[in-house]
């Protein structure tokens, strides 16, 4: 019996049928009962990594102006600030006495 091609001494099981050369059981890759070795196998079957492009599900997205949506975000945090500033200053005349519930 043949030798594996990489694994002198270990007793072959097929050939690869891209390259011909004998494999080990160590060393088979099988496909629809096909035999591969692992170079072939990386070949065919590993896939290449692509780098990944980035596509928002809602096509609106890339439509939005930059500067736009910037301004948008200062704007909303302004709003957010000032409301909590008289949140807060309502709260501290309320606890000081200042303003009473009347009823």
């Amino acid at each position: 019996m043949a030798d594996c091609s990489y694994h002198p001494g270990k007793d072959a099981v097929g050939a690869c049928v891209s390259c011909g050369k004998m494999v080990c059981v160590g060393c088979r890759h099988e496909l629809n009962e096909k035999v591969f070795c692992p170079p072939c196998a990386n070949k065919l079957f590993v896939a290449k990594a692509d780098v990944p492009t980035y596509v928002p599900a809602d096509p609106v997205v890339q439509r939005v102006d930059p500067k736009k949506a910037s301004s948008m975000l200062t704007w909303g945090i302004i709003l957010t600030v000032t409301l909590l500033i008289i949140v807060g200053i309502v709260v501290a005349l309320f606890a000081t006495g200042v303003l009473e519930i009347v009823e």
